[in-house]
Parts: structure tokens; C-alpha cells; sequence
């Protein structure tokens, strides 16, 4: 994701969504893994990358 959204400037970017697998982890499958990680780690991470610097810009938010 490198554009950015005609939402206008975001000045708080609150990332508390996610899922969890219902099984031991040596019966979950390594394709159920990667969209757990996905999920979990890799998408509020580029959300925070598009945002934070318009938002370090306004003086808002945290690097």
C-alpha cells in the first residue's frame, strides 16, 4: 500500500483488530500462519508506514 486514501490527514491511527488461530500450532498449517502474521503484524505495519509521516509532520503521533 503506498497510496494514500481521499480521507484527508489521519492524526490517530489506533490498530487493535486481529484474529487468532483455534488450534496447537503444530496442527496449523504454515498458509494459516502467514495470514495470521499478515493480519496481525504486516497490515498495521504499512497502515503506520503510509500515516506516520503526515502525521509526524502535523506534529502528531510517535516514530
Amino acid at each position: 500500500m503506498s497510496e494514500r486514501l481521499p480521507v484527508g490527514d489521519v492524526r490517530l491511527l489506533v490498530s487493535n483488530a486481529g484474529v487468532g488461530a483455534n488450534a496447537r500450532l503444530v496442527d496449523t498449517a504454515p498458509a494459516d500462519i502467514d495470514q495470521l502474521l499478515m493480519l496481525n503484524v504486516v497490515a498495521p505495519a504499512r497502515l503506520a508506514h503510509v500515516d506516520l509521516p503526515v502525521m509526524l509532520a502535523a506534529n502528531e503521533g510517535r516514530s
